[in-house]
């Protein structure tokens, strides 16, 4: 097809372009779901990006070849188009992270479990909402959370998961659980909590899988007054 195609072609070629972008970004999601709780987000998108760049990058220049093989000369050299498609893999990521955060506090799909309407079945009335939103491998025996960036992740004795949230909304969700906040990105179960541990000034929780939880100053109070500092 000639570099001279008219307004429905270039309507076609990124329709096309599009379309398999997202359609290859929804399949990396897909069979790497376990990314984000193993790495974090930002090495998840890091990650991510770069499967991308490589798997799209070759698919670019054989269509633009078939396409626009006029422009094939003229196209980026490889090292500028992987870097260019890694960057707008990011921001999109993230733009997409963050309208989600802002309207629906939550990801649907294959990284983070969707809460329903129904009834968890294997959940006893007495358990905070929270504990819907888990994964039922992990059980619901909630140790703490740890914000990370705009994910909470819950640790179970079973195990970890992230979710997307604000951390006060998934506190608030604890409503009835015996815990609280310790830090401005940790709260604590506090039958989970076996010691304390002194370093200066610096006040950590000893958890019973082996963390260390920071105490800032500001919850060092209701933290004391809990009974957990000794």
């Amino acid at each position: 097809m000639s570099a001279t195609v008219g307004l429905l072609g270039r309507l076609i070629y990124w329709v096309v372009v599009i379309g398999a972008a997202l359609q290859l970004a929804t399949l990396l999601h897909v069979v790497f779901p376990k990314l984000h709780a193993r790495f974090g987000a930002l090495v998840t998108r890091l990650i991510l990006g770069a499967a991308f760049a490589l798997a799209f990058g070759p698919f670019l220049y054989v269509f633009n070849a078939v396409f626009y093989p006029d422009r094939y000369e003229t196209m980026m050299a490889w090292p500028h188009l992987f870097a260019f498609l890694l960057l707008i893999f990011g921001a999109i990521g993230i733009v997409m992270d963050a309208v989600s955060y802002q309207f629906t506090g939550r990801v649907t799909g294959q990284i983070l479990v969707e809460k329903t309407d129904e009834p968890a079945d294997v959940s006893p009335p007495e358990l905070p909402a929270f504990a819907a939103r888990l994964e039922p491998k992990l059980g619901t025996d909630i140790l703490r959370l740890a914000m990370q960036d705009h994910y909470v992740e819950v640790f179970t004795s079973e195990g970890s998961q992230l979710i997307l949230m604000r951390l006060a909304d998934a506190i608030a969700e604890l409503d009835g659980l015996d815990g609280l906040q310790v830090h401005r990105s940790h709260w604590v179960a506090a039958g989970h909590v076996e010691g304390v541990e002194r370093a200066n000034a610096r006040v950590s929780l000893v958890m019973t899988d082996g963390a260390r939880v920071p105490v800032s100053r500001s919850y060092r109070a209701a933290v004391k007054e809990a009974g957990l500092l000794g």
